[in-house]
């Protein structure tokens, strides 16, 4: 009985990986893809903080600086960790047809379960962003509960950087950089060069943090919702194209990052002033619904940790090293989102690079 099931079981896996495989042929190369800009992410992660309860702020608010070095690291261990890009997307269009075929629900299925029937390849294909949400909502809990600062303050920029790009449109579908429809560039469009351009003016007010009686519905719901949009994102820049003539989409220069040609066009100021004027509002609206959901999902774990006293902490507090080792990664690798510049062609060219994001290796 034992054989049958194992022999079932390993037969259902075999099925599973050939439709994930197919599908991924079907969509085309699947994205490993950067997050909101560094920039966004840190403004996602401050007005977090200042979304929290009282119980919550002093140690959250003690080690600012650190939460906001500290979210940034995800998208820098994309360079040397293979297995990172996946958790930062999900490709919709793959996990419907999956879910189609199995006559059930994909996304419901548990983390543990899920992990062990999808190789590497399978996790590029399909991403793996809501999955690794739960497994660190099991971590944060945890930590909260034995009061141990470090493992809640680096749990907690995870979160924060993750669940941050799950409202990213671009990171839930199989187009993610407009590639599909003649769009290539697209996701560094809307999310670096575009908030660039409507977030200083924003009132970006903090919003209270709220209990979730289910964080799992609450991400899925997130990605879904972030999906439902995509096709606003395209048709926003569609629209541009036909309103101004070819000649007036870019400058005669070429984008750089950190001072490397990219060798893409630069947006003039007309195209990404058009652009901004559709797409801000969604924009400034998805970076705070960002920050009260990263929030929400610390507090929350709060909560189911049965509401421990958190103090605030010292960098002293903290085992040696701890701040000192994000501190020299920061520091070790250009950040993309470079210095703040005087227009926005410069802050386009700096950000270009790594936000036109390149498929994964298959």
């Amino acid at each position: 009985m034992i054989n049958k099931l194992g022999s079932a079981y390993r037969t259902g896996q075999v099925v599973f990986r050939i439709m994930v495989i197919g599908l991924g042929l079907l969509f085309g190369q699947v994205q490993q893809a950067a997050g909101w800009g560094f920039g966004c992410h840190q403004q996602v992660t401050e007005l977090a903080i200042y979304s929290l309860p009282k119980e919550l702020l002093p140690l959250y608010r003690s080690q600012l600086d650190y939460l906001k070095l500290a979210c940034l690291q995800p998208d820098k261990r994309r360079y040397v960790n293979p297995a990172e890009g996946p958790r930062h997307y999900l490709t919709t269009e793959i996990l419907d047809r999956v879910s189609e075929q199995q006559n059930r629900p994909f996304w419901a299925q548990p983390y543990d379960s899920v992990m062990p029937r999808l190789g590497m390849a399978d996790r590029h294909r399909l991403g793996m962003l809501p999955w690794h949400l739960m497994s660190l909502k099991q971590q944060l809990t945890a930590a909260m509960a034995s009061r141990k600062p470090a493992d809640i303050l680096y749990l907690s920029a995870e979160v924060a950087h993750y669940l941050a790009d799950a409202h990213v449109p671009l990171h839930t579908t199989a187009n993610y950089n407009g590639q599909l429809t003649n769009q290539a560039g697209i996701h560094g469009l809307w999310e670096t060069i575009i908030p660039r351009l409507v977030l200083p003016p924003a009132n970006l007010m903090p919003t209270k943090a709220q209990y979730q009686d289910a964080l799992q519905p609450m991400i899925w719901q997130t990605i879904r919702q972030s999906y439902q949009e995509v096709d606003t994102v395209l048709r926003a820049e569609q629209w541009v194209r036909r309103y101004l003539p070819p000649e007036l989409w870019y400058t005669a220069t070429t984008g750089q990052s950190a001072g490397i040609k990219t060798g893409r066009p630069t947006y003039s100021d007309r195209f990404l002033g058009l652009y901004a004027d559709r797409i801000g509002p969604m924009v400034v609206r998805k970076l705070r619904l960002s920050a009260w959901s990263v929030a929400s999902f610390w507090y929350t774990c709060w909560v189911d940790a049965g509401q421990p006293r958190l103090i605030p902490v010292r960098e002293g507090d903290l085992p040696p090293g701890f701040v000192d080792e994000v501190r020299a990664n920061t520091t070790q690798q250009p950040n993309r989102d470079g210095a703040e510049a005087s227009t926005a062609n410069t802050d386009q060219n700096k950000a270009a690079s790594d936000h036109d994001c390149g498929p994964c290796c298959h």
